[in-house]
């Protein structure tokens, strides 16, 4: 597992560099303050808003007691935190895709929390190795 700073720090660079780092980073610091230590951490998506704009992005965290989705653009960074006894269900949708080394790739979970949230994940559609990867842990690791 990894601390909030080595997440961090993994934030701040490359491809898998989140969006407005530098303020992000900070709102990211207070929500964690209470959640544990990141078991993994996912950037599900990244859209061009209005041309000139900026950008919405969308990243994943779970950790030891939390499920944190954060939706990052231009004017906020809004956080939604559920504890991880809160969901209730996932549901997890595959493809079939012949000529890969296994058939059934999946693609989406659906999340279910206590009273009537559900958030889906999807499979990243650009992704690097690492978020390909930290996309089927994160799924794994929900249940």
């Amino acid at each position: 597992m990894k601390t909030i700073d080595d997440v961090i720090k993994e934030m701040a660079t490359g491809r898998e560099k989140l969006y407005m780092f530098d303020c992000s980073s900070i709102a990211l610091q207070d929500i964690f303050l209470s959640a544990g230590r990141i078991e993994v951490w996912y950037k599900e998506s990244r859209e061009q808003l209005v041309e000139g704009s900026g950008f919405r992005e969308v990243a994943w965290f779970l950790t030891e007691k939390k499920v944190v989705r954060v939706e990052i653009d231009p004017s906020s960074i809004n956080a939604t935190t559920h504890n991880r006894g809160e969901i209730v269900r996932i549901d997890r949708r595959y493809k079939n895709v012949p000529g890969l080394n296994a058939d059934a790739v999946l693609v989406s979970a659906l999340i279910r929390i206590k009273g009537e949230d559900t958030y889906e994940i999807k499979y990243p559609q650009h992704g690097s190795p690492t978020q390909l990867e930290n996309f089927r842990k994160l799924v794994a690791l929900l249940g």
